[in-house]
């Protein structure tokens, strides 16, 4: 019996969203500052939407490459 090699689905979320992540904290660095919010309020919602964001890219990515070794 040969093992399938399938893509690891957990693997590709884990890492979209971290990277997801990185990057909207980079945008927050870097963009402008001052506003109605505070800095940290900035970053937090920065961070959920980057994390949610990279895992659905993620997902996409591993849809694609499971598609792509059938």
């Amino acid at each position: 019996m040969r093992p399938t090699r399938e893509p690891r689905i957990p693997a590709f979320l884990a890492t979209g969203a971290v990277l997801g992540a990185l990057v909207f904290l980079l945008i927050d660095r870097l963009g402008p500052q001052g506003g109605p919010f505070t800095e940290s309020s900035t970053t937090g919602y920065l961070l959920v939407v980057g994390l949610a964001l990279g895992a659905i890219l993620g997902a996409v990515a591993a849809a694609v490459a499971s598609a792509l070794r059938r």
